[in-house]
């Protein structure tokens, strides 16, 4: 199965989002936007993978006190838009601590600097200039998911395997 560790956004943050999809159709971008209930925040991509249980391993070892996660900016990997998350102390401690402990584990993870970002279409085709404005949306991160990548009647829908909670007494491994 394809595996990825993810923050899964709540229903404010996710409106934000969804307003964001909305202004990007009004000004006749063609893509393929991410759905409801695939919208995310990777934290770590693992791919094919049959181990979900070290995964959640690797989860548990780095959970941490729950943080603020907050929707900042828009912007594009080539023909990818995203919503950009502030880069908070907590989320990117967090997501160092899971790259070490999925390391541990024996997963080969990205090396790369980690982005913040949520995507929200991809193969996108557009005229210059965009005009998108983020609404101001926040929540407060109280679990991470792992998650798994499936097609279903050719649509690509993710699926929920497992999840660790972040809590207050948490401590830093």
């Amino acid at each position: 199965m394809r595996l990825f560790v993810a923050i899964l956004p709540d229903a404010q943050v996710q409106k934000a989002l969804l307003d964001v999809v909305d202004n990007l159709k009004r000004q006749g971008v063609s893509a393929n936007y991410t759905r409801q209930n695939n919208l995310h925040l990777t934290l770590a991509f693992l791919g094919e993978s049959d181990r979900p249980d070290g995964a959640l391993r690797a989860m548990e070892r780095a959970a941490s006190t729950p943080f603020s996660l907050e929707l900042s900016g828009f912007g594009r990997f080539g023909e990818l838009f995203w919503v950009g998350a502030k880069k908070d102390p907590g989320l990117l401690s967090l997501a160092e601590r899971l790259r070490t402990a999925l390391e541990a584990e024996g997963f080969s993870v990205e090396k790369g600097a980690f982005r913040p970002h949520i995507t929200v279409a991809r193969r996108a085709v557009w005229q210059e200039p965009l005009r998108i404005k983020v609404a101001p949306a926040a929540m407060t991160v109280r679990h991470i998911s792992l998650m798994c990548s499936l097609r279903e009647k050719g649509r690509l829908v993710y699926e929920e395997v497992g999840a660790v909670a972040l809590r207050p007494e948490a401590k830093q491994k």
